[in-house]
C-alpha cells in the first residue's frame, strides 16, 4: 500500500532564491514611492503658495489705498495680517514640515508699471504662535532687509499701522540702533548693519516690525589703465607698468592694487595683469597686451649718416615750445627738412632721470651742459677751385654713405669728400659740433644759450679747455669721446653745409649783436649793429635766423658774437715747424704727430689778401672757395699772425659772417672780443 506524502517544503536555495528576487523588488519599488511622495509634497506646498499669493491678490484689492504708487515701488506684508483678515485659512500647513506657515512669514507687493508682482519670501519668518485680532497691523514700505551701498544714499521708506477697524495709526515709534546702540540715523559711510524697530500701539496692545539696513560695499573699485602697447627691446626696461594706471574706490579709500607680468627683453606678446582690492574684498582685474620688438635706430630720408649716440648723449627735438627728449627709433631729425639731429649733455645728478624719461619729456635748461649738433659726412662739388671773386652760390651737397668710396676731385664740377671727415687715420661718419660758442668758465665750461661766451683766452688754453668736455663723470662722456676745439676745416664743412639745400642755402646767416656776448642771439635784419643784451633769443621771433638752418635745429654764432679761434695755423718760414705765435703752445707739442689730427696746417706767407694769400687755401675751409661772398671781411694768415679766427664779432655788421676769417698771433687778447668751441668726432 502506497503511502500518501504531505505538501513538498521549500528547499534552502529555494528559499534563498525567493529572498534575493524580494530585495531587488524593493530596490525598485521603494525609491519609486519616495520620489513620488516627494514629488507630492512639492506640489502640495507650491499649491500652498499660491493660496498664499491668492490671498494677497485679495487684501491688495481691499488695501487699494496703501498700495505702491510708483514704479517699482514695494510694501512688505506678513502672513499673520492675511490670517487676520480672512485672506487666508488660519491653520495654512507647510506640506514640507507638516508644520504651520509662520504668521510674520512676508509677502512683497511690487508695482511694476500699472500691474503688481507678487513673491513670498519662502524663508523668512519664525513666529508661530497665535494671532492677537486686537493688536495692530503693521505694513511695511520697502522690503523687511534692505541693502544699500557703501556712500550711498539711503531712504526711509516708513510702515503704514492700522487699528483692528482699519482705521491708520498716526503715531509710529521709530528706534535705530547698531551694534546695540541707539542711532539717530542710518550712516551710509560705514559698514554696519542697523535694526530699525517700527512700534504701534492701539488701546494698550502693541505691534511692531523690524527692519534690516545692511551697509554693504559691493561695488567692485574703478581701475583705468592704458590701452595695448608696443615696445622696442631697447625700452623694456625703462617701461614703467604703473604709468598712467589710476584706481578709485566708493568707499573712499584707495584700493591696493597688486601688477603682475612676465615681460622680458625677448621679442613676443606679453600679459600685463592689473587687480585693484577694495577694503571690502570686491576686486577689479584688467590686463592689457604688451608686444615687444626689435626696433631699428631711425634714418631719415636724406641719405645722412645716422649719428651714433655716445653714451650720455641725449637725443632732443623741438615741440614748438621746448626742447624736448627725442626717441633715436622714431623722426628727430630730418635733413631734407633742414632739421639736423641735436643732442644735449647733462649734468651727473639728472642724467639718470632724463635717460629714462619718456620721449616728449621737456629737458630743464638748468639740467643741460652743452647742445651739440650732428654734422653727417657728404662730399660737395668743387666751385671755386682757383680761389677767384665770385657770387654766393647754393653748395651742392651729397651725403655719403659708409660704404661710398671717397671722392678726390680737383677741378671744378668734381666732387671732393669734405677734408674734414678726415680725423687723423679715421674716416668719420660725421662730427658733433658746439651748436652755441663755449661758454661757463674754466672749471666747468659749458654749451648753452643766453650766456655770455667764455673769452679772453689763448688758443692753448681755449685747446686744453675743450678737453675738459672728455670727463665722463661731469659730462658722461667717455674719455675716449675726443672733445676738442674746433678746427678749421671743421668751420668749413659746417658753413659749407648752411649754404647747401639742407641749410638757409644763398641766405645770410644773422649777425650776433650782442655787445654782451651773450650767445644764441639774433637782432632786427641780417646785419644788426652790435646792441646790449639779446634782442631775440636762439628760440624766439628772430632767433632762428641767426642760425645755420633758418629753425632752432642749426647752429649759432657762426656771425658775430665772439670772434672765435679755431685750430688752423701757419708754418713757419720753410714750411717746416708750424709758426706757435702767441698761441701759448709748447713748439714739441705742436709739432708732436699725435696732435696733427687736430690742427690744419698752411703755408707760409707774408700776405694777407692778394691771390698768392688766397692761394694758400685749402679745399672746404670756407676762405679762399667763398672769396668775396656776402662782403664778409676776410684776412689770411700771414707772418705775427699765425692763427685762424672766424665769423667776425658782435659789432662787425655787415662783414661778419659764416665765411669771415681774420688772422691774430694766438694770444689771449684780454682787451679783444676771442671765443671758441667744440667738436667731437662721431662714434666710430
Amino acid at each position: 500500500m502506497k503511502q500518501k506524502l504531505g505538501p513538498k517544503a521549500f528547499t534552502l536555495i529555494e528559499l534563498l532564491a525567493v529572498i534575493f528576487i524580494v530585495g531587488i523588488i524593493s530596490l525598485v519599488v521603494i525609491p519609486t514611492i519616495g520620489r513620488v511622495t516627494n514629488q507630492s509634497k512639492e506640489e502640495l506646498y507650491k499649491l500652498q503658495i499660491e493660496n498664499i499669493i491668492t490671498g494677497s491678490k485679495n487684501w491688495a484689492t481691499k488695501n487699494a489705498d496703501i498700495l505702491p504708487t510708483g514704479d517699482q515701488e514695494i510694501i512688505t506684508i506678513t502672513l499673520g495680517q492675511l490670517k487676520i483678515g480672512g485672506f487666508v485659512d488660519k491653520n495654512i500647513t507647510n506640506p514640507k514640515t507638516k508644520k504651520l506657515f509662520p504668521n510674520d512669514l512676508q509677502i512683497t507687493i511690487t508695482r511694476v508699471k500699472d500691474n503688481f508682482k507678487y513673491l513670498v519670501l519662502e524663508e523668512t519668518g519664525g513666529e508661530i504662535g497665535e494671532l492677537d485680532l486686537e493688536k495692530p497691523t503693521i505694513i511695511l514700505n520697502g522690503m523687511i532687509h534692505e541693502v544699500v551701498e557703501l556712500n550711498g544714499n539711503y531712504y526711509e521708506k516708513g510702515v503704514i499701522a492700522k487699528d483692528p477697524t482699519g482705521i491708520e495709526i498716526d503715531t509710529i515709534d521709530v528706534k535705530i540702533e547698531a551694534n546695540n546702540e541707539v542711532v539717530l540715523n542710518v550712516n551710509t559711510n560705514e559698514l554696519k548693519q542697523y535694526i530699525i524697530t517700527y512700534t504701534a500701539t492701539y488701546n494698550d496692545k502693541i505691534s511692531n516690525i523690524v527692519r534690516t539696513v545692511t551697509v554693504k560695499d559691493s561695488i567692485p573699485p574703478e581701475l583705468v589703465i592704458p590701452g595695448n602697447l608696443e615696445l622696442g627691446v631697447h625700452e623694456v626696461s625703462a617701461f614703467n607698468a604703473m604709468e598712467g594706471v589710476t584706481t578709485s574706490d566708493n568707499s573712499l579709500q584707495s584700493p591696493v592694487l597688486n601688477v603682475s607680468s612676465n615681460l622680458s627683453i625677448i621679442p613676443g606678446n606679453y600679459v600685463v595683469t592689473y587687480q585693484a582690492t577694495d577694503a571690502s574684498g570686491n576686486k577689479t582685474i584688467k590686463t592689457r597686451m604688451i608686444k615687444v620688438v626689435e626696433k631699428k635706430l631711425y634714418s631719415d630720408s636724406s641719405g645722412a649718416f645716422r649719428p651714433k649716440l655716445y653714451e650720455g648723449m641725449i637725443p632732443i627735438k623741438w615741440d614748438q615750445n621746448n626742447m624736448v627728449k627725442a626717441d633715436p627709433y622714431s623722426e628727430w631729425y630730418d635733413y631734407n627738412n633742414k632739421e639736423w639731429a641735436n643732442v644735449v649733455l647733462v649734468t651727473e645728478e639728472s642724467r639718470a632721470t632724463i635717460q629714462n624719461n619718456k620721449p616728449g619729456t621737456p629737458i630743464p635748461e638748468t639740467d643741460v651742459l652743452a647742445y651739440l649738433v650732428w654734422i653727417p659726412r657728404y662730399k660737395y662739388k668743387l666751385f671755386n677751385v682757383g680761389a677767384v671773386v665770385i657770387s654766393p652760390i647754393e653748395i651742392e651737397v651729397i651725403f655719403e654713405t659708409s660704404t661710398t668710396d671717397k671722392e678726390m676731385g680737383m677741378t671744378n664740377g668734381s666732387y671732393l669728400t669734405h677734408p674734414a671727415f678726415t680725423f687723423g687715420s679715421d674716416e668719420l661718419e660725421g662730427f658733433w659740433m658746439g651748436k652755441f660758442e663755449t661758454t661757463g668758465n674754466q672749471i666747468l665750461p659749458t654749451v648753452k644759450p643766453g650766456i655770455a661766451a667764455l673769452r679772453e683766452k689763448s688758443v692753448s688754453e681755449i685747446f686744453n679747455l675743450s678737453k675738459t668736455f672728455n670727463n665722463p663723470t661731469t659730462y658722461g662722456l667717455p674719455t675716449t669721446a675726443d672733445a676738442h676745439m674746433v678746427k678749421n676745416m671743421e668751420w668749413g664743412a659746417v658753413a659749407y653745409l648752411g649754404y647747401s639745400k639742407y641749410g638757409k642755402s644763398i641766405n645770410e646767416v644773422w649777425v650776433n649783436p650782442s655787445s654782451n656776448y651773450l650767445t644764441g642771439c639774433a637782432g632786427n635784419s641780417v646785419s644788426t649793429v652790435g646792441v646790449s643784451g639779446c634782442p631775440y633769443k636762439y628760440n624766439e621771433g628772430n632767433g632762428p635766423e641767426a642760425s645755420t638752418t633758418g629753425n632752432v635745429y642749426g647752429i649759432y654764432d657762426m656771425s658775430g658774437g665772439s670772434q672765435e679761434y679755431v685750430m688752423g695755423a701757419m708754418y713757419s718760414s720753410g714750411d717746416v715747424q708750424i709758426d706757435i705765435g702767441l698761441s701759448g703752445f709748447d713748439q714739441v707739442f705742436i709739432d708732436n704727430q699725435a696732435n696733427q689730427k687736430y690742427l690744419d696746417k698752411y703755408k707760409n706767407g707774408p700776405t694777407y689778401s692778394d691771390q698768392a694769400a688766397y692761394d694758400r687755401k685749402i679745399l672746404g675751409d670756407a676762405t679762399g672757395e667763398t672769396r668775396g661772398w656776402n662782403g664778409d671781411s676776410t684776412l689770411f694768415l700771414y707772418t705775427s699772425a699765425p692763427w685762424f679766427a672766424r665769423g667776425g664779432g658782435y659789432d662787425y655788421s655787415t662783414v661778419a659772417g659764416t665765411f669771415c676769417f681774420a688772422a691774430y698771433n694766438g694770444s689771449n687778447y684780454s682787451t679783444d672780443y676771442h671765443g671758441s668751441r667744440i667738436t667731437i668726432p662721431g662714434l666710430k
